[in-house]
């Protein structure tokens, strides 16, 4: 995710080490964010490039007040421009010189600047003797700048090269181009990613299940397959609503049902005060009524009138639309006449203790 800070905020966050005045306040871990990879070093001024650090700090925070700019404002171009122009040709470090780099970059990826990203990036990835930290963080950078599929991924083959990369780098380049393979293809890097990296099914579960949005349109059978393979490998995964609500939409799109029904229901079984239970057991009485199961539609539809939980966001309109279809789905389970939730109640209490 791509995040821009002012520069005076990202230089403090750095330059704490450097007074003594700041060394009782921790500073927000900001500048390190250029980076993306949660299992980065961090590069640190050392040397003569401290002496430039702090000149770069000093320099931000005129440029902020001069231009009046909130602690949070993105920085001006004209500000990157210079801190490019000025400061990161006297640092000495390669090391940090590629982080410097990489943060302009990230700034420019923030302005949907593309091709100014893209020239550091590939300043980067071109250094003569390139560290695989900073190579792979360029890479990274690589992947939100640009949409360019093959030449994303001839890059991070390149990353996936270097021996001294951490297992969650490797991870991370592997999960890349398998969400960018075809089908058979794809299948086979997330079989080789499971047997290989058995303490990671948690982190596949959401790559496999990203690869199954993406291929919803164009395969809705397949989009089901990764949703089973998911919960072969990883059942913990659907206690959460939203992979529950995207695999009841990716099922129901593919007309195969049965995951879906076992998902939600899991999910609302564990979880029957939860908030979003509330949604998952309106959608679990519309799957019903439309796969004509009117006792099951109207048992959910209940539910979602009797939900306990009140204050929820959207309680009120959901549980008036589910009165009007319990209704419906009483009258067709019964064969009688359409009637009104008041009334009905008053003809018949049997169904709906049943259904509690």
């Amino acid at each position: 995710m791509t995040k821009t800070f002012s520069l005076a905020t990202f230089f403090l966050c750095t330059v704490v080490f450097l007074s003594s005045a700041l060394a009782a306040e921790p500073a927000p871990d900001l500048l390190w964010e250029c980076s993306f990879l949660h299992d980065t070093k961090e590069v640190k001024p050392t040397g003569p490039d401290v002496q430039v650090f702090e000149e770069m700090q000093t320099f931000a925070e005129k440029f902020q007040q001069q231009y009046d700019l909130s602690p949070y404002s993105d920085p001006p171009r004209e500000a990157l421009v210079e801190l490019e122009t000025i400061y990161l040709p006297r640092l000495q470090s390669p090391a940090f010189l590629n982080e410097m780099k990489l943060l302009l970059a990230n700034y420019y990826i923030g302005f949907n600047d593309e091709e100014e990203a893209e020239r550091l990036i590939k300043s980067v990835i071109d250094a003569p003797n390139v560290d695989t930290q900073s190579l792979a963080n360029a890479v990274q950078a690589s992947f939100a700048n640009s949409p360019d599929v093959a030449r994303n991924s001839e890059r991070a083959q390149t990353v996936l090269e270097r021996s001294d990369l951490t297992p969650g780098q490797r991870f991370y380049f592997l999960s890349y181009l398998a969400r960018k393979a075809g089908t058979e293809e794809q299948l086979r890097r997330f079989t080789e990613m499971e047997r290989d990296y058995p303490d990671q099914k948690a982190c596949l579960a959401v790559e496999m299940e990203q690869a199954a949005l993406d291929a919803d349109d164009d395969n809705p059978q397949y989009s089901v397959e990764l949703l089973e393979k998911i919960n072969k490998i990883y059942p913990a995964f659907f206690h959460t609503a939203r992979p529950v609500t995207n695999c009841m939409f990716l099922c129901g799109k593919a007309g195969k049902t049965d995951l879906a029904f076992e998902v939600a229901t899991n999910f609302v079984e564990a979880y029957p005060n939860h908030p979003d239970s509330l949604n998952v057991l309106y959608t679990l009485g519309h799957m019903y009524s439309e796969a004509e199961n009117y006792e099951k539609a109207a048992e959910y539809y209940k539910k979602v009138i009797d939900f306990p939980v009140k204050n929820v966001e959207n309680y009120e309109s959901l549980s008036d639309t589910a009165k009007k279809n319990y209704t419906i789905a009483y009258g067709k389970l019964h064969k009688i006449g359409a009637l009104s939730y008041d009334d009905l109640q008053l003809l018949e209490q049997s169904l709906p203790e049943k259904a509690n």
